[in-house]
């Protein structure tokens, strides 16, 4: 087989098993909640993350007959990935997309127990039933359209990638210009500015500062236009990680999410 073949080959796989991943995701988050949500990070209904965790099962597990080696084995390799995954996107955007600390036997709220527990049980699947039937259907595939169809998704990737990180960006921008106004609006009233920053830059706001904004009308004036004028990736993102804590903005986006969440509930 063709490196360039091959290569191409592996990729609609990484890309079959992230849209397998994001079924299962958006499954898990739109049953509880009653409502659909879209699981992933990206716009497109596949999550990246169980893409490149299912190639990692199939490189180094492929071998493993044992079914409950293969699970355990797969259980560490899976949480390894999310584990790793977890601190560089941390790293990378100034933000914590979820929090496991409420779960039992969690890792620093990046991993957990249950979590294993479901990835050991999808590697067990995947090698001993989900992969083999890819393969067949893989390899009937002509390689001209494996090459080309391997493209095509890869730049629709690329430019789906390009669009939430631009929207990110935005949102953080945004409530960047949201504190400014808040921080004038309260300027030369009943409040110490010495500690503005202190309060809005904190994860959780105090009752006293909370009350301080609701007298100055800061939630009216700002923070619901503010919620209202999200953007549809925006909210989309807020939805699929309802745990996300921006670094010094945590405390702000919270009183947005609690808003569009009152807000939801109240349209039902």
């Amino acid at each position: 087989m063709p490196i360039l073949i091959k290569i191409a080959t592996y990729f609609l796989w990484f890309y079959f098993y992230s849209i397998i991943g994001w079924i299962y995701d958006t499954s898990v988050r739109s049953v509880p909640a009653r409502r659909y949500i879209n699981g992933g990070f990206l716009n497109g209904p596949y999550c990246p993350i169980y893409g490149f965790g299912g190639i990692l099962v199939i490189w180094l597990l492929n071998g493993v007959n044992n079914w409950w080696q293969l699970f355990i084995l797969g259980s560490v390799l899976t949480c390894t990935l999310e584990y790793i995954t977890s601190w560089l996107m941390e790293k990378l955007f100034k933000a914590r997309w979820w929090d496991y600390s409420h779960n039992s036997f969690n890792i620093n709220g990046r991993i957990c127990l249950l979590g294993a527990i479901a990835f050991g049980s999808l590697s067990v699947l995947l090698i001993k039933i989900i992969h083999p039937i890819i393969m067949g259907w893989t390899s009937m595939i002509p390689n001209s359209w494996i090459f080309y169809t391997a493209t095509i998704i890869f730049l629709t990737l690329i430019i789906d990638f390009v669009l939430t990180i631009r929207s990110f960006d935005q949102l953080k921008k945004n409530l960047s210009n949201l504190e400014k106004s808040i921080f004038l609006n309260l300027n030369g009233k009943k409040f110490l500015l010495k500690n503005w920053k202190k309060f809005l830059k904190s994860n959780i706001w105090s009752q006293s500062f909370k009350k301080i904004l609701k007298e100055n009308k800061i939630y009216e004036r700002y923070i619901e236009p503010f919620s209202k004028h999200l953007s549809i990736q925006q909210k989309r993102l807020l939805n699929a990680f309802p745990d996300i804590k921006l670094k010094n903005r945590s405390g702000l986006l919270e009183e947005i999410r609690k808003i569009r969440f009152i807000k939801h509930k109240n349209n039902k």
